[in-house]
């Protein structure tokens, strides 16, 4: 408020502050106006504060989820690799030693084949020289 002395009293005249509205209109403010809307653009920038921080502590929440999650995952997919190979180590454990088991049934029928057949040889020889 501005006072200006006018015949010896003391008239008091708002200040005026010109601005702008919303369709680009020169207006008038009082002082009291324009505090006001100081205060209400204070409120509005509080409030979209609080928003703000808000929605970070959410996005932080969910970042923690998500790093929770992958975590979960690694290590399920660490141990899935892990009993993957250890399926595959019995399976060529289990392969090799039955090989060797059919590698070494193998060589005891051939011995034994063989044997039959020196046998069998012997047996004709001295049929042979008997008859003989």
């Amino acid at each position: 408020m501005a006072f200006t002395l006018k015949h010896g009293l003391i008239s008091v005249k708002p200040v005026m502050i010109t601005g702008v509205n919303q369709f680009g209109r020169p207006t008038m403010l009082s002082v009291r106006d324009a505090k006001q809307k100081a205060v209400d653009i204070k409120e509005k920038v509080n409030m979209a504060a609080d928003q703000v921080m808000d929605k970070t502590k959410e996005v932080a929440g969910k970042v923690k989820e998500v790093a929770q999650d992958l975590g979960e995952k690694a290590k399920q997919t660490v141990q899935e690799a892990w009993d993957t190979a250890k399926d595959t180590t019995i399976k060529v454990k289990d392969s090799v030693t039955g090989a060797a088991h059919e590698a070494e049934n193998t060589v005891k029928d051939k011995a034994h084949d063989a044997k039959n057949t020196v046998k069998d040889a012997a047996n004709d020889a001295k049929r042979t020289i008997n008859n003989n």
